[in-house]
């Protein structure tokens, strides 16, 4: 029982490093994209729009590594795991871009 508990938590330890590695990419990629509707460029507006697009399909490109990460046994709970991790990230995505987006109306005027 013992064993079984610090494998559970050696796989959990592991999910946790890659979700917050990837946390911290979607946040910073959440606030670059809200931050180039400041001065309505459209080059920045852009740009910010490619590399949100790039984390996203680099993210979509490490499902199975969520997957593999997964503390669970059963596929189908590794594969709820992962979905439920990309639904919390793309959640933290668009609250991040909401907030900053208010930021910069309230500053705008």
């Amino acid at each position: 029982m013992e064993q079984d508990l610090s494998h559970f938590q050696n796989k959990l330890v592991t999910a946790e490093d890659l979700f917050f590695t990837w946390l911290l990419r979607v946040i910073v990629a959440a606030i670059l994209v809200g931050s180039a509707q400041i001065d309505d460029a459209p080059p920045l507006e852009l740009a910010a729009s490619i590399i949100a697009l790039y984390i996203l399909i680099r993210l979509l490109m490490n499902f199975k590594t969520f997957i593999s990460t997964a503390p669970f046994s059963p596929q189908i709970s590794k594969v709820l795991f992962a979905l439920g991790c990309l639904f919390l990230l793309s959640m933290s995505f668009a609250t991040i871009l909401i907030f900053t987006n208010r930021i910069v109306s309230m500053a705008a005027g």
